[in-house]
């Protein structure tokens, strides 16, 4: 038996551990037919050749398009407010697109002034306090601007891809 299994005073494992992997483990041990995973065989293998040809014909599912150049268009018909983040992610996409607005969590007293002119307001909640969200989602539902969040990336192109989908979906 496997050393991560604890086995009680009389020699029983305990109820801590998951007594299904326990019955799975101790079929696959008996060698049971139905539970082991078949081998491959040299004829059921594909052929290198072959496998590189079926990827080099399969055409790219979605086509090189810069969202950066796509972003900053967006951002000189609407005005778009990022409230959040985490600074440093937030501090090099100020750098690639100055046009939006940018809220960071230190702007409590400030945020209504920044974002009640805004078409658009993204909220990055993943570095965000409790007192800038309420205030932004208030001043949102006062002013009537439109409030999205932005999901969870740590990386500018895909917060480039995530806000032009959204901005786009604003103007659809």
């Amino acid at each position: 038996m496997a050393s991560c299994f604890q086995k009680g005073k009389d020699g029983k494992i305990t109820s801590k551990t998951n007594w299904f992997l326990v019955a799975t483990v101790r079929r696959q041990q008996s060698g049971e037919p139905s539970l082991l995973v078949p081998e491959e065989t040299e004829d059921d293998l594909p052929d290198e050749q072959e496998a590189l040809e079926e990827e080099t014909l399969q055409p790219d599912d979605e086509p090189d398009v810069d969202y950066g150049k796509k972003l900053d268009e967006l951002l000189q018909k609407y005005s778009v407010a990022v409230v959040g983040g985490n600074q440093n992610l937030m501090k090099r996409f100020q750098v690639l697109h100055p046009d939006a607005i940018y809220v960071s969590k230190d702007m409590v007293a400030a945020c209504d002034q920044m974002i009640h002119a805004a078409d658009l307001v993204l909220c990055k909640v993943d570095s965000m306090s409790h007192a800038l969200y309420n205030k932004c989602k208030v001043t949102c539902h006062r002013y009537d601007v439109q409030m999205n969040y932005l999901p969870n990336v740590t990386s500018c192109t895909r917060l480039e891809k995530c806000m032009c989908e959204m901005i786009e979906a604003l103007s659809a």
